[in-house]
């Protein structure tokens, strides 16, 4: 087990105007293994038996924290406080039962080395934040198990709980705050960060001023070695990477050694003994001699070496300006031979140098060359250990902002998640995204992110089963689709296929068209199933005869109908360019023109797509939806929804359903809301983006689509 050191510290700060009982007791023992504390308020105005309540528990705590001995039984001990603690209540019943049970809030609890021990009575906030494997917390409300189990003033304190506390563990036993005040992310976030005394503080500053605040907080910190090196910046140390890396390279790549300083390094330490004090006589002027003949030949090959490098440098540069300017081309071969025999004379001369030259000249030759090599891998390697701890450094932030949104989630606040996210994405975008060596632990915390922002987003991912796919290409893809007596529908602008649970498949039918063009819109009431032809014409569909006509109405007066819905025996069309729905009554087999229905309008239908009736009237736009009763438009809006709705289709719900289903198959998505607006999830699949109808069945929570040429289904999770 890691080891830890426990840090503590503990907060009393009443309210101004209505302050209660407050106490918080940090009895800290002769013992450096334990601390016994406890958290005590009461509720109401402040009263002398309720002082004397917290004095006692205070008192009780004080006294057994001095008998707390090296090698107790840390169990048995802290069942002798809650013992010793309930009868010291009991023995003083009259004037403790003055205070009623329900205002006390009390909790106490033992630290014994890496054991904790916590009992308490009524309402007060107990949070056990344990770290998990890379900078993770996985959060316990230790609170909650105080609530279920009966007390009374004979035995107040009964339940126990007990653990372990590992390093990076944090205990907070508090007075409840407000969400509003401080909400649970921030909290969290607040307890993980700043040390026990900052963090109190940090969230007392949070809080009004009519509110009592007591707290204490335990930390299991781990325990650094001195002198270690401190943690850099990550946004800083990764712009310092960027620039020692290029030095690097260029260390590596360009960089022409200074030959004088480098041969004065190596001779240096000779030198140096050479002019060490000590000798006298012959011997001292033997030695200042010697020195001053390394020091000229130091000179003599420094200076012959830039020589050289000199003469050999503006050779080449004014060959190759000579070569250029040089047109006759036999003059530019004899050049070239020029220059071939020069080096041909450099070389006979080295091989006639002496064997002693020659080997000095390789050794020191290769004492520069392994100079340079030496001074560019400890630099180069310097640069990737502090690339190392910046990467560290980032991930561990990105760790952290990963986990607190976790946190967020649990609590419900949405805009706390989604900005930690944020954050934690735009750390992981400053590590460059050429680093090959992290890049699978960069693909993991995205992956993380990602998962997070899907829960965020309320996406459910669905597989949909095939029910049943037809291979005649010929007839069109589908249009519409609609269920008739349990049977489904789908049309083609040339065929009707139908489909049912005894036939497994998709059967066209004998229905011929006449007249029709494509049946397109189509909606259905009792015994009743309308279309919306091509040439924007009403059309009826019997599916018992098998037949399909165009009926007259008012629809084809229409300027745009952009859907039609068959709601108490009437049809509503809506047209967008005439910024109104239209209401037809029935007329004998055909329906009549129409009037306006809509009275009151404050949105407008020019970008309107389609209309669904429960008793209210819903018009789906191309990026809301909105709501009519009686013909003006009323004060709803759905809840915002991630990705926003950009191109829906279809809008479906009937009187007898209790949702909204919007079908938006460019996102290949169904979204579902509650009739009061809203958001409950977004089911996603790839199949939907080939989508072209659907029909719900909230009694079997089943989802219906037909796509060009299949029929699908899905399970519905929503309920």
């Amino acid at each position: 087990m890691e080891s830890f050191l426990l840090k503590s510290a503990e907060i009393v700060a009443p309210a101004q105007t209505k302050p209660c009982v407050l106490n918080a007791i940090r009895a800290e023992s002769n013992c450096p293994q334990g601390t016994v504390f406890g958290v005590v308020r009461i509720l109401g105005k402040k009263t002398s038996h309720k002082e004397r309540f917290s004095e006692l528990v205070e008192e009780t705590l004080e006294r057994f924290s001095q008998n707390l001995t090296e090698g107790m039984n840390a169990p048995r001990r802290f069942e002798q406080i809650l013992q010793s603690l309930n009868e010291e209540i009991a023995t003083r019943k009259e004037s403790a039962s003055r205070i009623p049970l329900t205002d006390v809030q009390a909790v106490v609890g033992l630290v014994w080395n890496n054991q904790l021990f916590l009992s308490g009575i009524g309402n007060l906030s107990a949070l056990f934040l344990h770290k998990k494997t890379k900078k993770r917390y996985t959060v316990y409300d230790l609170d909650t198990q105080f609530t279920d189990q009966e007390q009374t003033w004979d035995k107040p304190f009964v339940t126990v709980l007990d653990g372990e506390i590992q390093a990076g563990d944090v205990l907070y036993v508090a007075t409840r705050v407000s969400a509003r005040e401080v909400s649970a992310a921030a909290l969290q976030d607040i307890l993980i960060t700043l040390p026990p005394r900052g963090a109190l503080k940090r969230i007392s500053q949070h809080l009004g001023v009519d509110t009592n605040f007591a707290a204490i907080c335990f930390q299991a910190r781990i325990e650094k070695s001195t002198g270690g090196q401190k943690k850099s910046n990550p946004i800083s140390s990764l712009g310092n990477i960027g620039e020692t890396r290029t030095e690097t390279e260029t260390l590596l790549a360009d960089q022409k050694p200074d030959l004088r300083k480098l041969l004065h390094s190596f001779s240096s330490p000779l030198l140096k003994k050479l002019s060490a004090p000590g000798t006298s006589g012959p011997k001292s002027i033997i030695l200042r001699l010697l020195r001053s003949v390394l020091q000229i030949l130091i000179a003599i090959m420094a200076a012959l070496a830039l020589g050289i490098r000199t003469s050999i440098k503006f050779l080449l540069k004014g060959t190759g300006i000579l070569l250029k300017t040089t047109k006759d081309k036999e003059k530019r071969e004899d050049i070239q031979e020029k220059i071939r025999s020069f080096f041909i004379d450099i070389k006979d001369g080295i091989a006639s140098t002496s064997l002693l030259v020659r080997i000095a000249s390789v050794v020191v030759l290769v004492g520069v060359g392994t100079g340079v090599f030496i001074t560019s891998s400890i630099r180069a390697q310097k640069v990737r250990t502090e690339e190392q701890q910046a990467f560290d450094t980032i991930t561990a932030h990105v760790e952290e902002k990963i986990t607190a949104a976790e946190a967020s989630l649990i609590y419900d606040n949405v805009d706390q998640a989604r900005a930690l996210l944020t954050e934690a994405a735009t750390l992981l975008e400053s590590i460059p995204q050429t680093d090959k060596q992290y890049e699978s632990a960069r693909e993991e915390y995205e992956q993380m992110i990602l998962v997070i922002g899907r829960t965020l987003q309320k996406i459910t991912d669905i597989t949909p089963i095939l029910l049943a796919e037809r291979t005649d290409a010929e007839q069109g893809s589908f249009r519409g689709f609609l269920e008739a007596n349990g049977t489904f529908y789908a049309f083609t602008d040339t065929a009707i296929y139908s489909y049912s649970t005894l036939q497994q498949s998709l059967e066209q039918t004998d229905a011929t068209f006449g007249s029709i063009l494509g049946p397109t819109t189509i909606t259905s009431d009792e015994d009743e199933w309308l279309f919306l032809d091509v040439d924007g014409s009403l059309g009826r569909f019997n599916p018992e005869a098998g037949t399909i006509n165009p009926i007259l109405s008012g629809i084809e007066k229409l300027s745009s109908v952009e859907d039609i819905f068959l709601y108490n025996e009437n049809v509503y069309a809506l047209t967008a360019s005439g910024n109104q729905i239209v209401k037809m009554r029935p007329q004998g087999e055909n329906y009549e023109a129409g009037t306006p229905w809509v009275t009151s309008l404050t949105s407008g239908l020019e970008d309107a797509r389609a209309l669904a009736i429960d008793g209210e009237v819903y018009v789906l736009t191309t990026s809301s939806i909105l709501k009519f009763t009686s013909g003006r438009e009323a004060d709803w809006s759905e809840e915002q929804v991630d990705p926003a709705i950009q191109n829906p289709i279809d809008l479906w719900t009937k009187f007898e359903n209790e949702y909204l289903y919007v079908f938006e198959p460019s996102q290949s998505r169904v979204i579902v809301f509650k009739k009061d607006g809203t958001f409950l999830t977004q089911y996603v699949a790839e199949e939907l983006q080939d989508a072209r109808g659907m029909h719900i069945n909230e009694a079997e929570r089943v989802l219906y689509f037909v796509t060009a040429s299949a029929l699908h289904k899905f399970d519905l999770s929503h309920f």
